[in-house]
């Protein structure tokens, strides 16, 4: 963790804010995928899901919106959690996409994976309640009810 500080600080010294938060969440990314490298393709979308939902708590902050609230503050609204989820997925070589549309609570950002050739939508915000347990009832869905997507992100 000593290390992860230094060098985000060197980052942020380093390179413009924009360019910092990028290489340190790209960081992070690596390091939570290099943990779930070994596993099939399902058991990483499973495991990037349940990471997600013991680390992020749901929460309107300066960087919410974005992966980088997620993974490093750990703090995130719907499109930081589905960003979030993409980011770490793609360095485990699995296919996410982020939609963007809404559902009865108004607008929503969540995931669509290719698993094993088979697209899954999964919503990593719904399957969060802050409750300390991990709910699946949002996830490798093939239809998703509720949610109606306005246009893909990635």
């Amino acid at each position: 963790m000593k290390k992860l500080i230094i060098l985000a600080l060197l980052l942020m010294i380093t390179f413009p804010v924009a360019a910092s938060e990028e290489a340190v969440t790209d960081y992070y990314a690596h390091s939570i995928a290099e943990k779930y490298r070994n596993l099939c393709e399902y058991e990483k979308a499973r495991e990037v899901h349940d990471y997600l939902i013991r680390n992020v708590q749901y929460d309107f902050t300066k960087n919410a919106y974005k992966s980088y609230g997620a993974l490093v503050e750990g703090r995130a609204v719907c499109q930081g959690y589905a960003l979030a989820y993409r980011e770490v997925l793609l360095h485990l070589g699995v296919k996410c996409n982020v939609l963007i549309g809404t559902t009865s609570q108004g607008l929503h950002a969540w995931n669509l994976v290719t698993v094993n050739g088979t697209g899954y939508f999964i919503d990593v915000t719904f399957d969060d309640k802050d409750d300390g347990k991990i709910y699946y009832d949002w996830f490798m869905l093939t239809q998703i009810k509720d949610h109606y997507a306005i246009f893909t992100l990635y």
